[in-house]
């Protein structure tokens, strides 16, 4: 389970805008550009919305986790699952020139491009679907005030 401290700055029914530091695990993060950045020193921290059952208020500390799984799975959707619909349009496009007859390698990237902008729609159905379900979304586990 991914954890991370952080201050609840918003509170929306049932979710809480939680303000997050950003560690040293950020830096080598692919999808660091993509976090919402809540300013602070060189754009030290960052907003996230966490489904909220320990009913933090503005102000409390808590603590944010999401599961491995959940995060393992929607890395492999939105970084992996693009780059293999890329590899079966290249090889789906080679073996449509045998049959068209053109050059294999335009076919072929004419076919991994097309396979590949098909993924981007696949991920943004299956993030908006995703995104619906509590397993996916980040969840404050305990307040920890002092």
């Amino acid at each position: 389970m991914a954890t991370e401290e952080g201050v609840v700055v918003r509170v929306e029914g049932q979710n809480a805008w939680v303000r997050i530091r950003r560690t040293s695990a950020c830096k080598h993060c692919s999808a660091r550009g993509s976090c919402a950045s809540a300013g602070g020193v060189d754009g030290t921290e960052m907003e996230a919305e966490a489904y909220n059952p320990a009913n933090a208020a503005i102000g409390d500390h808590v603590l944010v986790s999401i599961e491995n799984s959940a995060l393992l799975k929607a890395s492999f959707i939105l970084y992996v699952f693009p780059i293999l619909c890329m590899l079966i349009g290249a090889f789906a496009g080679n073996a449509a020139s045998q049959i068209l007859k053109f050059d294999s390698s335009a076919v072929s990237a004419v076919f991994a491009f097309v396979f590949f902008g098909a993924s981007y729609f696949l991920v943004r159905y299956k993030g908006g679907k995703m995104a619906k379900e509590k397993k996916y979304r980040p969840r404050v586990i305990r307040i920890i005030n002092p």
